[in-house]
């Protein structure tokens, strides 16, 4: 998990040059929460050495994350899994990371791209996104 770790802080300060301050910290740990559960969840009794690819593209509008699952993993859609933060015991050691990730993103995507399964989270630039919520 330290090399989880150590991937996440690069990741976000990376996304500081193009986000806030506050939309990276959201951009830390909801990728913190997606790539802890790949490594638990969707590597748990499978090849140690399975590829996880991670793809980061910033842009003025803000930054996206692109998370693809080893081949062979099962589908899971985080959006079909959602959980009611009110209703989680935050003392507990899991069961936070899918509401976490879902209040975190301003958008998510999740689905099949050349035989993986592909999570990707958006978030936006605030200033930007005021010109276009009005």
């Amino acid at each position: 998990m330290e090399a989880v770790d150590n991937m996440v802080v690069s990741l976000a300060r990376d996304a500081m040059l193009q986000l806030d301050a506050g939309t990276a910290m959201r951009f830390e740990l909801a990728n913190a929460e997606v790539l802890t559960n790949i490594v638990k969840h969707a590597l748990r009794g499978g090849d140690e050495n399975a590829v996880v690819d991670i793809v980061v593209t910033s842009s003025e509008r803000g930054v996206v994350f692109e998370a693809y699952d080893p081949e062979g993993v099962l589908p899971f859609d985080p959006r079909d899994n959602q959980i009611d933060l009110n209703k989680v015991d935050f003392n507990s050691e899991s069961g936070r990371g899918i509401g976490i990730l879902l209040e975190c993103a301003d958008e998510i995507d999740y689905g099949e791209v050349n035989g993986r399964n592909r999570l990707s989270n958006c978030f936006w630039n605030p200033e930007l996104q005021k010109d276009t919520d009005e």
